[in-house]
């Protein structure tokens, strides 16, 4: 059970559905570069770590992100005989193109989103959404659509409890 913002309304996990293109592995990653390369392994410099993306991994992000996120979620929405209209989106906000495509794929209302509240804060942004917007969600289901670093998608679907 996941606690809610608004008091008395509760989220269960109700089904979930991860997708995994292990192909593509290291196409997209995070990690430092080496600064200073000489000497011992332990004298060597590293910056800080960032994410990485190759240009495999950007033609990647386009199909995968586009295409096989979504049917994550549509594999939850036809075993739980759900349809796009019984849920509420809340998605992973790397751009507002992406939700719209997302919400589109899924025959949605609008995705909650709050990308112009606090800009992308990638996969951390579907909680901050879900509590910041939550008295906006007026169907009894929100479906949660993430992607991650080495091409995965991952959809759960929340039904409310009150």
């Amino acid at each position: 059970m996941l606690g809610g913002a608004t008091a008395g309304v509760r989220w269960v996990v109700r089904d979930q559905q991860a997708l995994v293109q292990s192909d593509l592995y290291g196409v997209m990653y995070v990690a430092g570069n080496r600064i200073k390369t000489d000497g011992q392994p332990e004298d060597q410099l590293y910056s800080g770590p960032y994410f990485h993306m190759t240009e495999k991994g950007i033609d990647a992000f386009k199909s995968f992100g586009g295409e096989t996120a979504p049917r994550a979620a549509l594999d939850v929405l036809q075993r739980q005989g759900l349809s796009g209209t019984d849920i509420t989106l809340i998605g992973h906000q790397a751009s507002t193109v992406l939700l719209k495509s997302w919400s589109s794929k899924l025959e949605t209302g609008p995705a909650l989103s709050t990308i112009t509240d606090f800009g992308n804060m990638t996969v951390a942004s579907i909680a901050v959404t879900l509590a910041a917007r939550e008295e906006d969600i007026t169907t009894p289901y929100v479906m949660l659509l993430a992607l991650g670093l080495d091409l995965h998608a991952h959809a759960v679907l929340l039904q409310r409890v009150i």
